[in-house]
């Protein structure tokens, strides 16, 4: 998902302007994390300072750049990215 909302936003955009995608629910840097490891079964990783967002991020709104989401969010992406069925 990610990935088709930057090349449609790339398509639709104009020169030089920069957009935020995301699903309105943006994660720091140690949820990601984190999550990643709860996903594969690892230790989830320590971090020393908190590496919290400093910029609104705006959802990505339906027909926004003519792009349809597969995942509601990053850890429904992320779980299927990382998921045996989706591997190999």
């Amino acid at each position: 998902d990610g990935a088709n909302a930057v090349l449609a936003a790339l398509a639709a955009a104009e020169d030089g302007s920069t957009h935020n995608i995301s699903d309105g629910h943006p994660p720091t840097r140690e949820e990601l994390f984190t999550e990643t490891a709860r996903l594969l079964g690892a230790k989830a990783p320590v971090f020393l300072e908190d590496a919290s967002p400093t910029e609104a991020n705006r959802r990505i709104r339906p027909g926004l750049f003519c792009t349809q989401l597969r995942y509601p969010s990053y850890r429904e992406g992320l779980a299927h990215a990382l998921s045996d069925t989706h591997a190999g």
